[in-house]
């Protein structure tokens, strides 16, 4: 009799511990509440990038509430915990702090959208939901007609991460190779000869996917050399 009193005495005074902080605290009383739309920030990679974005999400105190496929992708939906909600209370400064963390992260961009619209739209989506038919439009298209795409350009040095990149989005055959006859200028890189590119055979095999996967964390790769120089 004893525990069952103070089970549903401790339940009464936390809910007038709540009632009394929040008068005090929106913060708090938005970090409690459940019928609010909470923003869900929706995201799609492959698993490097996917394990980069669970990462910094849960930096900013953020979790994954739903796990889906979209083709190769694998498809997040990533919600405030309540760390998270008592650290910010303002829920748009916290949405658009986590998006622009993920940068270019995500393929094909990223979703916002209230936990009901979350819940409706679902995790599950049609292979080409993300991304588009691979490289068009694409600026280099002289380049992908002679059968070569160029991914990156830099010293021997700075592009042997650029190929362990490629590896671990699953694109075979990336190669180091020297500039062609006016790659320079449609590059628009200097003249130096320490300067080299790696490169991939383009195919109609080659995945849109693992394209878009290398070119984030190459993109990513190239954003952290700046900063430290």
């Amino acid at each position: 009799m004893g525990k069952y009193f103070w089970m549903v005495a401790g339940i009464g005074f936390f809910s007038i511990f709540i009632q009394q902080i929040s008068e005090r605290s929106p913060v708090i009383f938005e970090a409690f509440s459940t019928d609010r739309a909470d923003p869900i920030v929706e995201v799609a990679g492959l698993e490097p990038q996917i394990e980069i974005m669970r990462e910094i999400a849960g930096e900013q105190g953020w979790t994954t509430i739903c796990e889906g496929k979209s083709g190769e992708l694998t498809v997040l939906h990533f919600a405030q915990t309540l760390w998270g909600r008592l650290s910010t209370g303002e829920n748009d400064d916290a949405t658009s702090d986590l998006m622009g963390g993920l940068g270019l992260l995500s393929s094909g961009g990223m979703n916002s959208m209230s936990r009901s619209g979350a819940r409706e739209h679902g995790c599950d989506h049609p292979p080409d939901h993300f991304l588009s038919p691979i490289l068009s439009g694409h600026e280099y298209d002289a380049h992908v007609e002679d059968g070569d795409i160029p991914l990156a350009f830099g010293t021997v040095e700075e592009l042997q991460p650029v190929l362990d990149i490629t590896e671990s989005c699953g694109l075979v055959g990336a190669r180091v190779r020297e500039f062609a006859e006016g790659e320079r200028e449609a590059l628009r890189v200097e003249e130096d000869p320490s300067l080299v590119v790696v490169s991939i055979d383009h195919s109609p095999d080659l995945s849109a996917a693992e394209f878009y996967c290398a070119g984030a964390l190459i993109s990513r790769y190239f954003s952290g050399l700046e900063d430290t120089n």
